[in-house]
Formats: C-alpha cells, structure tokens, sequence
C-alpha cells in the first residue's frame, strides 16, 4: 500500500506530484489553534501517524506531519509525537517531521521493539522532547537513512537529533545541525551497545551539555564512520573523515561552493540510483559530495542548479553579483544566508495612534499606509528570512500585542525609533502589567531565534512570570542591544532576564535595573552561555527565604558559561550567595574582561560567589561590596571548592561584617579552593570578625585552600581579629612568589599574615613591611604553622614589642633560608642575614597612625643601591622560563636572585649595583633588541617594559634609572 501526498489542487497523476510545492499536511492539531514553537498545543493527538506491525510494502511518500504533542498519561501516548511505530519496517520518502512533540522520547519518530523503517530524503525539524531522541527515537531498532536531515531539534536529555537504545541504525548522507541536548549528543547519542554506521554525513553546529566539541556531534556506543565531516573531530578521525567547517548556507542544508564535503564521500559506493534531498542525481563530480546535499552548479557561478531553478525558473538564469531586489544584497549573499533573492527588505511601522488592520507601511496614516497599533503586529507582519524592521514609535505599550511576544524564528529586528539615544529608549516602553495572578512577560524566545533576531531600543517594565519577568530564552540565540530591563520580577529565576537550555543571546549597552527574582535578580542562566558587552545591572536584588541560591545581578549554574566585557555590577543584593553575582557547578565557567563589581551586598560572597564555578577575570575590580549578616565572608569574592582564574584585578575596600563574631575575608575567602591570582591588588579591605577562628581582612583561606599568587600586593588591610593581609586555617597551604604586604594590620595576630591549624604556605621572594598587630606584625604562627620561606624580606613590621624578629616572623615552626630578617637572633637557616635591606621608601601610616586610612604611604619597597639583599636570594633556585619580579622585569639580571619581591639590576648591564656611565657604554649593543628571540648577554637588563626588545622605550627608564 503507498500513500502519497504533494498532488496539486484537485487531483492529478503521479507525474504532476510536487511534494515541495504543494504541501500535504498531516496535522494533529485538533483545534487548529497552534502557533509557532509549539504554542497552544495541549489538546493536540498524541501521535500524527502510527505505523505498528507495517511491513516495507507499506509507503508513506510527501507528507508534512506536524502538531503531534504525546503528553499522556500512559506510557505508550508520551512516546512519539509524529511517528509511532513498534515492529514496523514501512517505506518513507520526502516527508518532512517539524514541530511535533513527545514527552519522554522520540519527538519527530520514535522506533522500538525491531521497528526499523527506511526513510529517504526526510527532513526532521524543530521536534523536541524531554527525555532522549528530539527528532528520533531508535529502542532496538535500525532503520536505514539516506539524504535525510535533522535540524533545530531538542532533547531535554540526549541526542537532540537522534537517540538509539540498543540498536544498528544506518545512515548515508545525512546531514545534522543545530540540534541540541542538555546532555551530551546534540547530533546524536547512542546508548550502551549500538553501533550505528555513518557514512558520507554532516554533523556541525549540534550543541550537547553547552560544547560543541566532537561529543556534542556523536556520543556514546560505538559508532562507525567514515568519510563523513565532524566537528571537534577527535576520536572518529579515520577513514576519510574531516573536521573542518561544511560551509552549510543559512537554511543548514545545502553547500556552498567551495565547501570541503564537495567530491569528499565514499569513492568506493554506488550512487546511480541515488538523490540528494533536492532530487538532484548522486555523484556529479568526482565522487559523491558529504551530507544531504549535492552540488550542482551547472555554470559555474557559485548559485546551484536548484536555487537558479526556484527562484528564476532555470538553473542557469540567475546572476551572483545581481540584486533583483534592490535590499543591498547579491544573490550569492541571498543564497549563502538563505533569503529571497526576489523579496526586498521592508520597514515597518508601529504606534500608538496605529491600527493594526493598516499595512505598517508608513509611519502616519497616508490614506493608503499606516502603522500597525501593536508591536506583535508588526512581527507578524515581517517576512520570516529577510531582515525586515520593525520600528515602533515613542510611547508606553501595554496590553494583548504588546507583551508575551515572540519572534518565531524570523530574522528581523524590532527597534524604537533611535536605539542608541537614551532620552528615545526611556520613552519607548513596554510595560507588561504582569501580576501574580496574571503573569506576564515582553519577549519569549524559542529554539529558531538566533542573532538575527533581533530587539534594540526599549524600556521593559512590568513584566511578572516564573521564570524570565521581562525575558526568557528557550534554546535561543536573539540579539538585544541598548534595552533597559528594569522593575521586573519573577517569583523564581531571572527577574529580568532567563536563559535555558544552551541559549546565546548576545546584549551590547543593556541596563538591568530593580528587578528582582529568589534566584538571578538581573539574569539567570541555565545550560546557557550569553555574551554580554557594556552592560550594567544595578540594584537588582535576588530574595531568598530557604537556604540557597541567591546572585543578586546575575546567577549562572549548569555548564553556563557567559562572556563579559565592560560590564558593571553595582548596588545589587542578596541575603544569601553573591550579591553581584552567583557561578555554581564545575562546568560553569563565566569569562569577565575589564568588569567592576561596586557597592553589592549579599551574605556570603558580596561582589561574586563561586561555588564549583570557574570564572576567569581580567582586569576586574572589586570595591566597597560588603558580606553581611552572622556569619559573612568574603566581601568582594567567595570561592566554595572553586579554582578561579584571576588577572590583574583589584579587590578595594571591599568588608566581611555584620552582626556576631564570624566574619572572614574582606577581600576574599576561599574555602577547599585554589584559585590562581597574576599581578592582583588587594587593599584597604577589611573583615570584622572577632573570633579567633575568623579574620584575613585582605584574604582567609580554610579547609585545604592552596591558592596560587604571583605577583600580588596586599596593602591596608585590616582586621578585628588575626591576620590583616592574609588568614590561612586549617591545612591551607597557599603559594606565593613576588608578593608584597605592606601596611596591614590586625588587632590581635599577624598583621601580614597569620598561618594556623596545620597551614604551610610557601613563599618565595616576597617583601612584608610596615605591617602591624599585637603579636607578630609581619607573620605570625600558630603552634603548627608551618610557612616556608625563601628569598623573602620581612622588615620593619612592628608588634606590641618593638619591632625585633619576633614582631617579624613569630611563633609556630617556620622554614627560613636567604632571607632578611629585622632583628634577626633565633631563627636559624642558610643564608639568612639581619641588615637593613634599604628600601626605596618604607612604609608610614601617616598622621593618624592608622593602617587603613587615606593618609596611608605602602612605601616602595624596590631595593637601593648598595643593599645587602642584591645577589643574596637562594642561589640553587630554578625558575620557570620568563619568570619576573614584581615590576614584570626579569627575575634574575645579575646571575642570582634577589631577596625580596624586586629585582634590582634593572639598567645595571655590568652588575655592580649601579646604573653609571658604564652601563650607558654598552646600551647600544643591546639597542638592535632581542624581537622575542634570547637576549644577548646581559641584555634583559635594558628591558624596562619587559617586552623582550630593548628599544627607545626602554631609553626613557633607563635614564629615570641613571646614578641609582
């Protein structure tokens, strides 16, 4: 038996078929009311079409299935949306499976129990499902693919295109893209023992657990490929297989000229009986092309035969570089961004004075053209590929059309009149009236909006909904650029914007401002990884009332991995976790560049807290955030089993205070953590804490924290309790090179640093000065602290003795070799020397006497002429290449090591502790530079900028050197 569809209007014979242009569609919308993205879809049949016990005679040929939704009760009914077969083997051809829906697996299809149907060029799209298999499902089945293409399709688990339990699969040119799972296999997942075949078929841009790497594509059992194109090409690189991109055009089927998948499949199969999904023949060139598309382009001018055929009625008619539609695009550019090339780009019109039974075709009335009333009408309106805009005049807009909106895929921009202008974006407003009782939200974004979607331009107010007050992203990509967010809520996640399930958006000068949510005041991501650029969240709260969550201007959890740059977060609170911010799973790993975190407040952790997460930041700058509450830590960052990555960032003022006795780190805290600190400040920061167990004003490490510091400054710091610049407890063991503590304080032990409970941090080449407390001004130990010194300096600290050695480094059972001690008498250790290092300016606490304050002088604590600490460092220690001091310069310019956090010798081209007229004899031998290669002899020590080339840059410090 064969049922066919795609016969014209009426009826006509088989050679009038045309599948392609005359759509027959199996629906299971039973009150036809469905819209886009699978809206309004509740009562629609659990399956389009069943196909159990039918044997290959049974054919299905031109059909569009869609609307199925198996939500049921009964297991049977959740399985399936479109297709449900069990122990049948039919025929498909050209069919094309889109927007149908299951709630445990096999959204578009689903296979089982030895159900293995042959399918050739069909297309499965935008099907989803909970569980496993968004556009198919395999359980125990093999069914056999050719030219068939899974795009946009989603799975909450795995395989977002396709799901084999237990089963042999095979496919031949196939083509997978822009499927996603929140596991692994976007593309593909195969459980346990299948072992599908694959050859000659595309799998790119598939997104699995937030990766695109080859995992993302095929995942699991144990497949095998061959000439076939993967990204992240790994462990399947065999046998003809290539990793580089397909070049698919914007629709992600067909090829474009010069694409690597041309003439690139098995030269060794038969394809004479074969077509592509187009219905062109298989093997044009040399050898068949990968993937479902084979191209053809008959005259060689980069437009194939069928896009020539479609558009201008021959495959040899249309012309690349013409533009028949005047929008300022080619054809070529048409086709590789899969538009019209006969449909021009249009503008519309939205107002308030309006109508939306009017065209939008012109801002006012004209008596033929007017705008659209709505802002949803004016979506509508727009083609869905063309790039159309929407521009909507100043006013408040509010009510049915104006809220809950969406895109549904189309590529257009919605804009106010002037998007970049604030005074026009303040004016332009859409306020969503949502409630409790009746929620509402601006713009909901579905899995076939991407970048080209795109809202610029306005002031979102209002919005009120679980999750996303203003916005919520589904699997979607859109584009938002100069939008005000701001006095929006959610009773859940993301009071101003939600982002699930692997969604992208991208916002450039975007304002989140008084919203507020339990979890994400501004923002909250889920398995989504946002780039955000120039962007603000101010005063956004997260209120929680149980014992977690938090992230009062943004929260990212579950391999969410957002990309900041120029963004601010000031004011926002929290009384739980992260006032500016929340990262939390291992697999979150937020990049922030040139980000302040200012003024926020939270519990614990009031700039950032890390649980799990892995941030990077550069160039960020951490001040006045404020930990609060019993038992705050962490005022500007809170680190829980965490390994952060910081560079350059400066942590100022920031406090860890409240009420009772437990407050700790008022820079930082890390707790079971490590994170890795390059050229950091902290300063003036201070923690409150009392209790004997609490402190670290600059930072308090516990639990087996071993952070990594290189080339950080600790200045100003103070505390209430023990240790002003640093607090390490409980089997912490830090390492630091090249770090300087000046001028931090602390009322009771270690105003430098303070090392209990079994901590052993180890320091090399670091400078302590001017530091101050009871007991131990520089260093002080609890009975098995146990630090380790090398090449340090510890020099005018001063305690409630004096400043001898013990108000240098106290107590506990220090290490100390090569080091300058003040009034050094008991510790013993090779090399060590108690005379006056000669700094270039010791540190003074000013008038008032007081470390913390504004007329506080951290000194400069390079070394002088003539001092005894040059040349006097651990003469066997071994660095690593490129290794610096505390300036940047080379960290060795005179044979050994200096004592201390500088080297002196900059200038110093002969070593003898001076820059003289001799060393300017030999400046121009080293002028010609080293250009990155190894310098000649001595020559590093002309290299003030540390750019590995002595140059007229390097002439100016040396001459600011010169009689030193």
């Amino acid at each position: 038996m064969a049922l066919c569809g795609g016969f014209p209007p009426g009826g006509g014979f088989l050679a009038e078929r045309d599948p392609a242009a005359h759509e027959t569609i199996l629906s299971g919308d039973l009150s036809g009311d469905d819209g886009p993205d699978l809206v309004n879809n509740d009562e629609n049949s659990y399956h389009v079409v069943t196909a159990s016990n039918a044997d290959e005679t049974v054919v299905m040929d031109g059909f569009v299935v869609t609307g199925g939704n198996a939500d049921g009760d009964s297991a049977m009914n959740r399985l399936g949306g479109g297709f449900f077969n069990i122990f049948g083997n039919p025929t498909l051809a050209d069919c094309i499976f889109i927007d149908n829906s299951a709630r445990d697996a096999g959204g578009g299809m689903y296979n089982n129990f030895s159900g293995s149907p042959t399918l050739t060029n069909c297309l499965f799209k935008r099907n989803a499902t909970r569980f496993g298999g968004g556009g198919m499902y395999n359980g125990n089945s093999s069914p056999e693919l050719t030219s068939c293409v899974f795009i946009g399709n989603t799975a909450g688990a795995v395989g977002g295109g396709m799901y084999t339990l237990e089963g042999n699969p095979m496919l031949a040119n196939c083509t997978f893209g822009g499927n996603v799972a929140n596991g692994v296999g976007g593309g593909m997942y195969n459980y346990n023992l299948s072992r599908p075949t694959l050859t000659n078929c595309i799998l790119w841009g598939n997104s699995g657990a937030g990766r695109s790497d080859e995992s993302a594509q095929i995942d699991g059992g144990s497949p095998s490929v061959a000439y076939s194109c993967i990204q992240g090409l790994d462990t399947l690189a065999s046998e003809g297989n290539i990793g580089v991109d397909p070049l698919l055009i914007g629709d992600g089927l067909h090829l474009q000229a010069g694409s690597p998948c041309i003439d690139s499949g098995d030269p060794f199969g038969d394809y004479d009986e074969q077509t592509d999904i187009d219905g062109e023949p298989r093997e044009i060139g040399d050898y068949v092309d990968i993937g479902a598309d084979e191209f053809l382009d008959t005259d060689g001018d980069a437009l194939p035969d069928w896009w020539e055929q479609l558009h201008f009625g021959s495959p040899t008619a249309g012309d690349a570089s013409a533009d028949f539609d005047n929008d300022g695009r080619d054809n070529l550019a048409e086709y590789v961004g899969g538009t019209d090339p006969l449909i021009p780009l249009r503008t519309y019109y939205v107002d308030l004075a309006g109508d939306d039974e009017w065209d939008g075709l012109a801002r006012v009335w004209d008596g033929k053209h007017g705008p659209k009333a709505t802002i949803q009408a004016g979506i509508d309106i727009a083609h869905p590929y063309e790039g159309d805009v929407a521009i909507v005049a100043p006013g408040t807009y509010t009510g049915d059309g104006n809220r809950d909106m969406g895109f549904f895929g189309k590529a257009i921009t919605v804009r106010s009149s002037n998007p970049t202008d604030p005074e026009v974006v303040s004016a332009t407003v859409i306020d969503c009236e949502g409630t409790e009782t009746s929620p509402h939200r601006a713009f909901w974004f579905r899995p076939n909006d991407g970048p080209d979607s795109v809202v610029a331009g306005f002031t979102i107010t209002g919005g009120y909904a679980t999750e996303g007050g203003a916005v919520k992203c589904d699997s979607a990509s859109p584009t938002l650029t100069h939008c005000t967010f701001i006095g929006n809520s959610a009773s859940n996640r993301g009071g101003g914007m939600y982002n699930n399930e692997f969604s992208r958006p991208t916002l450039t000068g975007c304002t989140f401002s008084g919203n507020v949510a339990e979890y994400g005041g501004g923002m909250y991501n889920s398995f989504s990884s946002p780039t955000l650029i120039n962007c603000t969240f101010s005063g956004n709260a997260a209120t929680i009332s149980g014992s977690s969550g938090g992230g009062g201007g943004m929260y990212n959890e579950s391999s969410s991995s957002p990309m900041l740059t120029n963004c601010t977060f000031d004011a926002n609170t929290t009384n739980r976790f992260g006032g500016g911010m929340y990262n939390i799973s291992s697999s979150s790993r937020p990049t922030l560049v040139n980000c302040t975190f200012s003024k926020n407040e939270a519990g614990v952790g009031g700039g950032m807290y890390n649980g799990n997460g892995r941030p990077m930041l550069i160039d960020c700058v951490f001040s006045e955030n404020v930990a609060t509450g019993f038992s705050s830590s962490g005022g500007g960052m809170y680190n829980a089993y965490a390994s952060p990555t910081l560079d350059k960032c400066t942590f100022s003022g920031n406090m860890a205070t409240g009420m009772g006795t437990f407050h700790s780190g008022g820079g930082m805290h890390n707790f079971d953590s490590s994170p890795t600190l390059t050229n950091c400040t902290f300063i003036r920061n201070t923690a409150t804490g009392t209790d004997a167990f609490r402190g670290g004003g600059g930072m308090f490490n516990t639990n087996s924290s071993n952070p990594m510091l290189t080339n950080c400054k600790f200045s100003g710091n103070t505390t209430n309790s023990r240790g002003g610049g640093m607090y390490n407890f409980s089997l912490s063991s830090p390492i630091l090179a090249n770090c300087t503590f000046s001028g931090n304080a602390a009322s009771s032990r270690g105003g430098g640093m303070y090392n209990a409970a079994a901590s052993s941090p180890t320091l090399a080449n670091c400078t302590f000065s001017g530091n101050s407390a009871e007991f131990g001004g520089g260093i002080r130990n609890g009975t098995d602290g146990s630090p380790n010194l090398t090449s340090c300096v510890l020099w005018g600290n001063a305690d409630a003795g004096g400043m001898d050695e013990s108000a240098q480094l106290d107590s506990g059972l220090p290490a100390l070799a090569y080091s300058c001690i003040q009034g050094l008498d008991g510790l013993a250790g090779e090399g060590n020397i108690g005379d006056d290092p000669v700094f270039v300016r010791s540190p003074d606490a000013g008038p008032d006497e007081v470390w913390g304050t504004d007329d506080d002088d951290y000194g400069d604590l390079r070394l002088m002429v003539g001092s005894p600490a040059i040349d006097a460092g651990d003469p066997s220690v071994t660095l690593e290449p490129g290794e610096t001091d505390f300036d940047g310069h080379a960290r060795v310019l005179c044979g050994r090591v200096d004592m201390g956090a500088y080297e002196f010798g900059i200038g110093d081209f002969d070593c003898n502790s001076s820059v003289d007229l001799d060393d300017y004899a030999s400046w121009a031998d080293c002028l010609t530079g080293a250009g990155g290669r190894a310098y000649a002899a001595g020559c590093e020590a002309f290299d003030f900028d540390f750019d590995r080339d002595v140059d007229l840059i390097d002439f100016a410090g040396f001459q600011n050197g010169f009689g030193e």
